[in-house]
């Protein structure tokens, strides 16, 4: 296999160590999650057209490993906090060992940066497992840069096939205008993800000043004042930091739970859609509900409510501010990603429901769970792969759910087991497994985590064994905690949702990507501005509205309403 430098981006070429004997082979007939050692194929294979693979090496469909004679294969993926190294990851090496494929990996530091360069360099990677969005699938499927997977899909496609009769959205998810489908996703159908967007409140300052969880704008502004100035802490220091948050854009952001009691929205690039959908398709951020929330937000950041460093710090200095003592609420997702797993600090938050806004109602975004936004085009496989039918089917692999244990978290009896007979999932149905580590937000090389493919069906999300009441506020306790976190916003979801894949005609793809980043990055920005006090919201608010037409926000919505009514 040639190797490529790719815009100085070092490539690591270490050999990998295959595993000792005893490591256990999945069954691969496609028939469920046997544990067996046996690789017994139950079709017949042979050459995909556009295959450089020989008949001779490739064995048939099902069957492990994939090729008699050992195959490299180059990915491109980007650089993880959770993942120590991939070349010698305990996952890498139980792969390289059931398919006899060796991976030459190519780490980026920084994906978004990274990737607008590669695409456009003609020097591609064989895989990209770098998120593509549907524009970029649009674009470059249609150009041929990534590959048509239909007939691989048909021919090898045994656990994809799978994922597609579980949930048949997939599969017209994938499938980009003309027929084709150029990606492979991940699919994780997660309860506790529909609501991305939940605000985590310090327990222990709300019991120290005897302050009820907030239930309206106001409340929740009187809760901050007294986090500022009662001392909550108890350090005898005007140390507290009432509100804080991520940028403006990422799930660790605050801005949408709060602007959700003006105008519901979720905080995903693309998405700042009007909800719920008529079949018209709108923007938020030029309403005036939108001004409005900029003006309570604003509010919160020159009374000294809401963190300075809210729009520049990254999720580690959110991290060493939680574990300090300082802050009294923030919104995220989960527990795991302000807080050290099972310190001190990661046990005093809890999530609040949904604020009651001006319209006198609790709303909040819903975010459909399973494949979504960037899970959409998770890998895809490139006009420069020698052998796509071995990537294919490498891939394809992954979807076998008798795989998703060793690829998220290791190894049987070390880091995950089976459960025992009696427990009882998160859901209070018979459990399926239970981890042994938590690796969020920890290095560790067991296994690849959360950055490569996996098929997650919801029944097996709430298999995971229910936190013992002891331990539901450690990391053993998580899954079951935002489980019931998430409980608190359910009721208040709007599931007519726009749709979250939204595929543009190859011949405008290229328009609609810029427009819709200009838009969004001028977004952002004027957000920020807006709370922050660099732009006025009384004053500045039509000059903004101006540049937004400018930068071409009618014709964004023009072609994203085209697109939605071609797919009915």
């Amino acid at each position: 296999m040639k190797s490529r430098k790719l815009f100085g981006i070092v490539s690591l070429m270490l050999v990998l160590v295959l595993l000792a004997a005893c490591t256990q082979t999945p069954t691969t007939t496609g028939t469920g999650t046997t544990g067996a050692t046996t690789t017994k194929a139950t079709t017949t294979g042979g050459t995909t057209t556009g295959s450089t693979t020989t008949s001779s090496n490739l064995t048939p469909a099902g069957e492990l490993p994939i090729v008699k004679e050992k195959v490299e294969l180059e990915i491109l993926i980007a650089a993880s906090d959770t993942v120590l190294d991939y070349e010698t990851n305990g996952m890498t090496k139980k792969m390289e060992e059931w398919t006899n494929v060796h991976i030459n990996w190519t780490m980026v530091a920084d994906a978004a940066e990274s990737k607008p360069l590669l695409l456009a360099s003609g020097d591609y990677p064989e895989v990209f497992r770098i998120s593509m969005s549907p524009e970029e699938l649009s674009l470059y499927g249609g150009k041929g840069v990534f590959i048509d997977l239909t007939p691989y899909i048909d021919q090898y496609g045994i656990y994809m096939k799978q994922m597609f009769d579980y949930d048949p959205s997939v599969k017209q998810g994938l499938t980009i205008p003309g027929g084709k489908i150029v990606s492979m996703p991940t699919y994780s159908k997660t309860y506790h993800m529909t609501a991305c967007n939940k605000m985590w409140v310090n327990r222990t300052w709300l019991e120290a000043l005897d302050i009820e969880v907030p239930k309206t704008l106001d409340d929740f502004y009187n809760m901050l004042v007294a986090f500022k100035n009662d001392d909550p802490n108890g350090n005898n220091t005007a140390d507290e930091v009432p509100l804080t948050g991520v940028d403006v854009v990422s799930w660790n952001s605050s801005i949408p739970y709060l602007m959700s009691a003006f105008i519901v929205t979720d905080n995903t690039p693309g998405r700042y859609f009007v909800q719920p959908y008529t079949g018209t398709v709108d923007v938020v951020f030029d309403k005036p509900e939108w001004r409005e929330g900029l003006k309570y937000l604003n509010k919160l950041y020159a009374e000294g409510l809401l963190d300075a460093e809210c729009f520049t710090q990254d999720s580690a200095l959110r991290r060493q501010k939680v574990e300090s003592g300082v802050i009294g609420a923030t919104g995220s997702n989960a527990p795991s990603a302000f807080a050290v797993a099972d310190s001190e600090m990661f046990k005093i938050y809890d999530a609040i429901p949904p604020l009651t806004g001006v319209s006198g109602k609790q709303q909040t975004a819903y975010i459909p769970s399973g494949m979504e936004g960037s899970s959409v085009g998770y890998v895809t496989i490139t006009s420069a792969c020698e052998n796509p039918d071995v990537a294919f089917r490498w891939f394809d692999l992954l979807y076998n759910e008798e795989l998703i244990y060793d690829n998220l978290f290791g190894t049987e009896g070390e880091q995950w087991r089976k459960a025992d007979a009696g427990e009882l999932g998160i859901n209070g149905e018979p459990a399926i497994w239970k981890t042994l580590e938590g690796f969020s937000g920890v290095q560790q090389n067991n296994s690849w985590y959360q950055t490569l493919p996996t098929f997650r069906r919801a029944e097996w999300r709430l298999g995971e064994v229910a936190a013992k009441p002891e331990n539901y506020y450690l990391r053993a306790g998580m899954e079951t905690r935002i489980y019931d976190a998430t409980t608190l916003y359910e009721p208040h979801y709007n599931t007519n949702v726009t749709p979250h894949i939204i595929y543009i005609d190859e011949s405008v793809a290229s328009e609609y990507a810029d427009t819709k980043t200009a838009l969004y990055d001028y977004m952002y920005t004027c957000t920020a501005q807006f709370i922050t006090g660099g732009m006025n919201p009384e004053t500045d608010w039509d000059g903004y509205l101006s540049e937004l037409k400018n930068i071409g926000l009618e014709d964004y919505l023009r072609m994203t309403q085209e697109a939605l009514d071609a797919v009915g």
